[in-house]
């Protein structure tokens, strides 16, 4: 194994486990200790390929997007309102594609695969966990800040700040999880999984995130389309047992009287953020985009620009 190769796949790692942790990296610290890694990661792999004389690019098919996304950012940055701030946005976003492709050159086997697989499933049981356990008042880490934003108004935020930060990150490696159940682990270790899903999913559920909701049904749906469909699935009991766990856990945090409460807002439209106020809002999206079509105000720069079409009597701040 290639120590440098190695350096490179423990960087990755580490961000998988430190982004989430860290207030969902959010704070300028923690954006600081990504461009870190990352640049760690990058070198790493820089080095081993030209020790080797080993460039060639393995294509994938997000390749012209993110092309044409990079065309359409240097642009954007140039012509800022604000291009101090698109700078370092554009740079984040140089991160996000460099870590892309650094998965895709550096974890190539089906071990390794597996590997980070196992990696999110353990970093999301864990906010799952401390999710649960801080809404029932038990703090593990008091003296830990970047772990104790509290819960907002009793949904599970585990270490985000936003409870639906928190849920698209949950929805995101709960489908992972269902994935990697179909791909023919048994025993004692698929009860764990099915335990670690239902439990993942629980902690979505409390996190009272309709769009979270929502993102996941739509991913469920997406993901049992696709299964049943496949006539090389021979898992297809497995697949339906595992639904219908999810299913009943799912109906168990219904029961939850907050549950039941932010469910009613779909037909109220009232709570923190009224449906009226949703609507005045994206108006003055709206408004801001007539007003710059085609470059638009520059990466990084909503929560600022936004205050000049903010509606008046609304004094939350907006970001994106």
């Amino acid at each position: 194994m290639n120590p440098l190769i190695s350096i490179s796949r423990f960087a990755i790692y580490t961000l998988l486990i430190f982004t989430p942790l860290a207030a969902g990296a959010v704070q300028g610290w923690a954006i600081a200790l990504i461009h870190l890694i990352t640049l760690v990661a990058l070198t790493a792999t820089l080095v081993h390929k030209s020790w080797n004389w080993d460039w060639k690019w393995i294509s994938t098919p997000l390749d012209k997007p993110f092309i044409a996304l990079l065309i359409l950012v240097v642009l954007s940055t140039i012509f800022s309102m604000q291009r101090r701030t698109s700078i370092w946005s554009f740079i984040l976003l140089l991160d996000y594609l460099v870590i892309y492709y650094l998965v895709i050159h550096t974890i190539r086997t089906r071990s390794q695969v597996r590997h980070l697989i196992y990696v999110i499933v353990a970093v999301s049981t864990f906010l799952s966990l401390f999710g649960l356990c801080k809404k029932y008042g038990i703090s593990p880490f008091p003296g830990w800040s970047c772990f104790n934003f509290g819960q907002a108004n009793g949904r599970v935020n585990s270490t985000f700040v936003n409870p639906n930060n928190f849920a698209g990150y949950m929805e995101m490696s709960l489908l992972l999880l269902l994935g990697f159940l179909i791909t023919g682990i048994r025993g004692i270790k698929l009860l764990l999984f099915l335990a670690l899903a239902v439990l993942c999913f629980a902690a979505l559920m409390l996190s009272l995130s309709r769009g979270g909701w929502m993102a996941a049904f739509v991913g469920f749906i997406f993901m049992l389309f696709f299964l049943l469909k496949d006539q090389y699935i021979k898992r297809k009991k497995i697949t339906a047992g595992l639904l219908a766990m999810i299913l009943v856990a799912g109906l168990g945090a219904l029961t939850s009287a907050h549950v039941t409460e932010r469910i009613r807002t779909f037909e109220q439209g009232k709570k923190i953020i009224n449906l009226g106020t949703r609507i005045k809002v994206s108006k003055a999206i709206i408004k801001m985009i007539h007003d710059h079509p085609f470059l638009g105000i520059g990466p990084g720069n909503f929560s600022t620009v936004f205050t000049r079409y903010q509606p008046p009597g609304l004094t939350m701040r907006y970001t994106m």
